[in-house]
């Protein structure tokens, strides 16, 4: 990633990245630029709910 070409103040994170993915992300982007405010958001719809 490159983080050092773009600057940005707020990132929105979606909770249900492949595998697990944001967890790493999150953990990367505040190692690389600790003032980036992250928003996380989640959404399950009904039908990944009976899937569960």
């Amino acid at each position: 990633m490159h983080l050092t070409v773009h600057v940005f103040d707020v990132m929105l994170l979606d909770l249900n990245l492949h595998e697990g993915m944001s967890f790493e992300l999150l953990k990367y982007v505040k190692l690389q630029r600790p003032t980036v405010e992250v928003i996380v958001i989640s959404m399950v719809d009904d039908e990944q709910k009976k899937r569960s």
